[in-house]
């Protein structure tokens, strides 16, 4: 590696919160997937290609918040569309209908008919010797 390519690699490891985006290009996807794989998952991918192999490939492989196809912003123009991040770059996911869901708790609710309890006998104690002898076999 020369000394540029050395110093483009560590920007690249880099978050930004500003409005910079590094744009990279590769002679063969594989060696993009590999590369990609290796660091943190980014909050947004971003892929301009109309190949769809190319497009079906970074769609199973690489892991990220959002994936942007031939576009840069319309994700957040789209309400129904989620968007969030995956492990290092956040949690969760908001806009919309997803942002509600994000802070929300769904409560699991069991409700068993108390009529039927004296079937379930079975199932607590104490037990008596025959039942405890039918249980070995």
């Amino acid at each position: 590696r020369t000394r540029r390519q050395k110093h483009l690699s560590s920007g690249i490891n880099a978050e930004y919160g500003g409005p910079i985006l590094p744009v990279l290009q590769y002679e063969d996807l594989n060696t993009v997937v590999k590369d990609l794989r290796t660091k943190e998952k980014p909050l947004v991918t971003y892929l301009f290609s109309n190949n769809a192999k190319h497009i079906d490939l970074i769609k199973k492989r690489i892991s990220s918040g959002t994936l942007d196809i031939n576009d840069t912003l319309m994700h957040m123009m789209v309400p129904t569309l989620p968007f969030g991040g995956v492990g290092n770059s956040g949690i969760g996911a908001y806009h919309g209908k997803a942002t509600f869901d994000t802070f929300s708790h769904a409560k699991s609710v069991l409700h068993r008919p108390i009529e039927m309890e004296s079937v379930n006998n079975l199932r607590y104690p104490p037990y008596d010797a025959e039942w405890k002898q039918n249980l070995m076999y």
